[in-house]
């Protein structure tokens, strides 16, 4: 005569059944599934990046309009909304991160603005050219502050790694001070390593 186990709403509940339910378990197991698309927001704006791809889709239904002014008006209310949600609502984790996209939308809005001045036929030719080296100026320097961003993020990265590991082979705890190596040493020593 053995005896039947308890029926399932008879017991305790196991790990599994309180991590099931539990709202901030599912949400790190759905960032994990999905950690290209979220990694970089904070866990208030999950769902940003269907904000960005509105922000990507709804360009080229803006270019579709006939009107030329019509057209313009409604890339500078885009270009205008973006950046204000951007600037309000701070949506990544990081604050490098929120300062380059805000700055990549300032870009675009100066593009569309420039683009918009550039078209209008009535201004001298000579400002028009002037613009658009404006405007390639302005694209080039957000190619400049995003390529030093990655670079300066990898070296951190680099030398963050480094010293954890130093740190786990032990080190040699004194009240001297430790002798300080110009930055401009361990850049090249961390190149040619």
């Amino acid at each position: 005569a053995g005896r039947l186990p308890p029926r399932p709403e008879r017991r305790k509940p196991s790990y599994y059944a309180l991590v099931l339910h539990n709202v901030w378990a599912n949400l790190g197991s759905f960032q994990r599934r999905f950690s290209v698309l979220l990694s970089g927001y904070s866990d208030r704006f999950i769902f940003w990046e269907l904000v960005v791809y509105a922000r990507r889709l709804s360009i080229p239904f803006a270019l579709l309009v006939q009107n030329e002014s019509t057209r313009y008006t409604i890339l500078n209310f885009h270009a205008v909304l973006f950046l204000l949600l951007q600037t309000l609502l701070w949506p990544y984790r990081s604050a490098a991160l929120n300062w380059l996209e805000t700055f990549s939308l300032i870009v675009w809005f100066c593009g569309v603005v420039i683009l918009r001045v550039v078209t209008d036929r009535a201004i001298l030719l000579e400002v028009r050219v002037a613009l658009v080296l404006l405007l390639f100026l302005l694209i080039l320097s957000f190619g400049a502050v995003c390529g030093g961003f990655i670079v300066v993020r990898f070296l951190l990265e680099n030398v963050l790694r480094k010293r954890q590991r130093k740190g786990e082979e032990g080190q040699v705890w004194t009240c001297l001070p430790v002798p300080e190596v110009p930055w401009w040493k361990r850049v090249w020593g961390g190149i040619w390593r």
